[in-house]
């Protein structure tokens, strides 16, 4: 509360802010909602990693957090049919925020897709839209027929 028990103003940004502590169910598309939900590993792992094929995949992107977060990579953004009911997947697709990592990051990271994609299980990419970059956050909440969806963030500050 404010001074004298007034409710202090909200910001705009304030208010307009949604922050989301949970996945939430599939829509009737099989997508996530639209939205940008922030997820432990944990709940990852219980949401996406339900065969054994997913758990393969699951295992590939977990190397590769711990390998990021090693680096100092803060932001991790997961999308693909990974993050949807679909039961089959053969890869996940994911972003990362390359502000703060130091050159201690694993080198094949920073190699052609192929080999990334071969060593962690998915299709990797570095989010540097203020360079010219591919604008892969705002990609990744389309689906294939351009409907609104949800996508991931794992904060790489907090425990995995």
């Amino acid at each position: 509360r404010g001074i004298a028990g007034q409710t202090p103003n909200l910001t705009e940004l304030q208010d307009k802010l949604i922050i989301v502590l949970m996945i939430p169910p599939f829509d009737k598309r099989g997508n996530l909602p639209p939205g940008i939900y922030t997820a432990t590993l944990k709940e990852i792992e219980h949401k996406f990693a339900s065969t054994v094929n997913r758990r393969r995949l699951f295992n590939g992107l977990k190397r590769l957090l711990e390998n990021l977060k090693a680096a100092g990579c803060t932001t991790l953004y997961l999308d693909g049919s990974f993050t949807t009911h679909k039961e089959e997947r053969s890869d996940y697709d994911c972003i990362w925020d390359p502000t703060g990592v130091t050159p201690a990051i694993d080198q094949d990271i920073l190699k052609p897709l192929e080999i990334r994609k071969a060593k962690y299980l998915g299709d990797i990419f570095v989010y540097t839209p203020e360079h010219g970059g591919f604008p892969y956050l705002e990609y990744f909440q389309r689906d294939q027929d351009d409907n609104s969806k949800g996508i991931i963030k794992i904060d790489l500050r907090k425990p995995l």
